[in-house]
């Protein structure tokens, strides 16, 4: 009897091969506790096929399933899929299950969405994505998909994650990445926190390289941490030789990078012989290069608008500066490369520059070429220093480039090729933020406040675009934006002065404050920090993982001067305080002068990146900020 129920089992699985797993192979109740742990979602299995057939053909087959644990992880079951003229996808399957692994639904491509990636942002526009969001009435549920997506051309090679996705909180069961080219074809590719590859080769001379990961815990999301790229284990591919659309190039260094994107601006920057001489007339008997390209800059700022244009290869090659001249408009390379077409008819030289745009954008690997860019600016040498111009933004001040691209390696195309630079770094001093207040407490524990911040560097950079809101658009963010309990804006101003390289900002308030002071046995308690109380939620730990990482270093001054009312008597002050610590100082003065009290709260925060076993004194020194932040002094009226 035994004999013949194993040979019953055998034949059941040579025969249906799928009849004793297809049910529940995606029962959440299968995946292993420890996966569970700090997850939103489990990647159940997800297999990247990436195939290069030659430099101008590359097949990615992608089939993947990703179990949804609650809804913070209801995002990665999100299909989407970018395709463009270079690219078209086919061979799409989806089924949806519920918490026990029973198929629920089955998705076909007419049930994705189909269409613009940029609709009504895009000016022109080749690129479209197919895109679907699934609305399970319950989680967990899992999510299954399939597709193939061929390339005609080979520039875009994927920068691989076990997780599917960059991002925190994603548990995985289990992932492969296989890369088969031609022998003769030469891939460059670089892994990071990864076990070593499988290599093998094929009856056919095709080349395999294989990763696979098993059973790779959720990366718990930490304060303070760096980019999540940093973080996570991935591949990252690139070609050697590539093509797109007809244009060859090679991206074996970021010389020959750069040679390619020169290849792709050739003879795009010769303007109309009428704009030269209205340029040269414009800057008639002035001498100074920098002068002349704040003018030119200028002219560029207020005669163009921006648009995103992405057809045909327009996501890598500038409209010619002619067709910027004549239309007005361009987006990003477009508009740098107009500008700089625009300082060269004026005999100043300037450099196209690529760049990975964004606050918190991962940093350039400059040890792996390969496409890590989103975003143009242009570079501007002169022999004091090097100009940064950020040519998109209409309201940007000459060589100011904020937190969108400071600090941060950048490609800049030279003659001869590509060569790593880095862009302009704001220090502490000049990322400021300096708050005078006067406030009167009345006797009923309300208070008047006239208060004036003046905000430079990347506070600037925070505020920019409120300062061209309109007014009742200003005056609604102001009351999002000030951090007291009750209050009323009497009156308010936002002015800047757009000075070179560094601009300043100015808000004036004048406020009425509701019940500022408290009163208890006949003492009136009044808080010293009327606007910039710093919550710090720093979360306490002794399991630190990452390092700290603080990008930007910045400081911030407030001077408060407290008007006592007539009969009323001074009780208690605070001490001063002062914390130094290598993650910054935090230091307030307080002073008594007849019927006032004058705060100075100083607070400076360090860039730099610090090992994770520091992360207890960090706590530490935002508690204490937070702590000394509600700090009080008492008055009593007179008898």
């Amino acid at each position: 009897m035994k004999y013949f129920q194993k040979v019953l089992f055998f034949i059941i699985i040579i025969l249906f091969p799928n009849f004793l797993f297809s049910q529940n192979k995606f029962d959440v109740s299968t995946i292993p506790d420890e996966l569970k742990e700090n997850a939103y979602a489990v990647v159940r299995y997800y297999k990247l096929n990436f195939e290069i057939i030659n430099t101008n053909k590359i097949i990615i087959e992608e089939r993947y399933a990703i179990t949804i644990l609650n809804s913070r992880g209801d995002i990665f079951s999100d299909l989407i899929v970018f395709f463009d003229k270079f690219s078209r996808v086919s061979d799409f399957s989806g089924k949806i299950y519920d918490d026990k692994g029973k198929q629920i639904e089955r998705l076909t491509m007419s049930d994705l969405y189909n269409g613009s990636m940029f609709s009504g942002y895009n000016l022109y526009d080749d690129n479209k994505m197919l895109y679907y969001h699934p609305t399970a009435s319950s989680m967990p549920y899992t999510v299954e998909y399939k597709y193939k997506k061929v390339y005609h051309g080979s520039l875009f090679f994927p920068h691989w994650f076990p997780t599917k996705y960059p991002a925190y909180h994603i548990a995985v069961e289990n992932a492969t990445l296989s890369i088969q080219a031609e022998s003769f074809i030469n891939l460059r590719y670089k892994s990071f926190m990864l076990p070593e590859e499988t290599e093998f080769y094929h009856n056919d001379d095709k080349k395999t390289n294989q990763w696979n990961v098993k059973n790779q815990k959720a990366f718990k999301q930490e304060d303070y941490s760096p980019p999540i790229d940093e973080l996570i284990p991935s591949v990252t591919l690139a070609p050697t030789d590539f093509q797109l659309d007809n244009y060859e190039g090679n991206m074996e260094t970021w010389l020959n990078f750069g040679k390619w994107i020169n290849l792709l601006n050739k003879d795009k920057d010769i303007v109309p012989q009428e704009t030269v001489d209205r340029l040269k007339e414009m800057t008639a008997g002035i001498t100074d290069t920098l002068e002349i390209t704040k003018l030119v800059y200028k002219y560029a700022q207020e005669k163009n608008r921006y648009v995103s244009i992405q057809v045909g290869i327009g996501g890598w090659q500038p409209f010619s500066a002619e067709t910027v001249d004549q239309k007005s408009y361009g987006d990003c390379k477009a508009l740098s490369n107009y500008t700089k077409a625009l300082l060269k008819a004026l005999g100043i030289e300037s450099f196209y520059v690529l760049v990975h745009a964004g606050e918190d954008a991962p940093f350039l690997d400059t040890d792996f070429s390969t496409n890590q860019f989103n975003h143009a600016i242009l570079c501007v040498p002169l022999n004091n220093d090097t100009v940064w111009l950020e040519c998109t933004n209409p309201y940007a001040p000459f060589g100011f480039i904020g937190t969108f691209t400071d600090d941060r390696d950048v490609l800049v195309i030279l003659e001869d090729g590509g060569k790593i630079q880095h862009t302009k770094i704001y220090t502490q001093e000049e990322n400021f933020q300096h708050r005078t207040a006067d406030v009167s407490i009345l006797i009923n524990g309300c208070a008047t406040a006239n208060v004036e911040t003046i905000y430079g560097g990347i506070h600037y950079s925070d505020i920019m675009f409120k300062l061209i809101l309109k007014e009742h658009k200003q005056k609604n963010w102001l009351y999002e934006n000030i951090k007291i309990p009750d209050y009323k804006i009497e009156n308010f101003e936002m002015t800047q002065d757009k000075k070179d390289f560094l601009p300043i900002a100015t808000i004036k308030l004048k406020l009425f404050v509701f019940n500022y002071a408290s009163e208890t046995n006949n003492q009136i308690f009044v808080p010293l920090n009327i606007m910039n109380q710093k919550k710090h939620n720093v979360i306490k730990t002794s399991k630190r993982k990452n390092d700290i990482f603080i990008r930007r270093a910045t400081s911030e001054i407030d001077t408060i001067i407290f008007n006592i009312p007539e009969f009323y008597t001074i009780n208690f002050v605070p001490e001063n305080k002062n914390i130094e610590t290598v993650f910054g100082q935090y230091k307030t003065t307080i002073k008594q002068e007849e019927n006032k009290i004058i705060y100075i709260r100083e607070l400076l925060i360090n860039k730099g990146r610090f090992a994770p076993d520091k992360y207890l004194s960090f706590v530490k020194f935002f508690t204490k900020i937070n702590k000394f932040d509600k700090e009080f002094f008492i008055i009593t009226k007179n008898n």
